[in-house]
């Protein structure tokens, strides 16, 4: 399990100031990033993989929605990649910081 600390900021947010979808998937897609860094592998490797997550399909789970300005943390739980890199399952939760479930979201299916 790897986690990571981020704050809500004003380009993720909506007119109601609720973080909006497409964030989710960058905050997912930066956490990955960070994990990756730090277990080693090449910017050259991180910056390829980024590029197969942008095209993976999500599936998000909203229990309470994020807020701007609002500090939360992310939790990658599964981490599952195939050896062509193609079949791809992954799992983040989003917590505030009262430590409530906010969302969940999965990302799977990279063409």
């Amino acid at each position: 399990m790897f986690r990571q600390q981020y704050r809500v900021k004003g380009e993720d947010v909506n007119d109601f100031m609720e973080m909006e979808k497409f964030a989710y998937r960058l905050y997912t897609i930066s956490l990955i990033k960070t994990f990756l860094s730090k277990k080693g592998y090449s910017k050259k490797a991180v910056e390829n993989f980024k590029t197969i997550l942008e095209e993976c399909s999500i599936q998000l789970a909203f229990q309470k929605n994020l807020i701007f300005t609002q500090d939360f943390f992310m939790y990658l739980d599964n981490f599952k990649v195939a050896k062509n890199e193609k079949e791809l399952i992954l799992n983040t939760r989003f917590f505030n910081a009262k430590n409530e479930l906010c969302a969940t979201l999965t990302m799977q299916n990279c063409d």
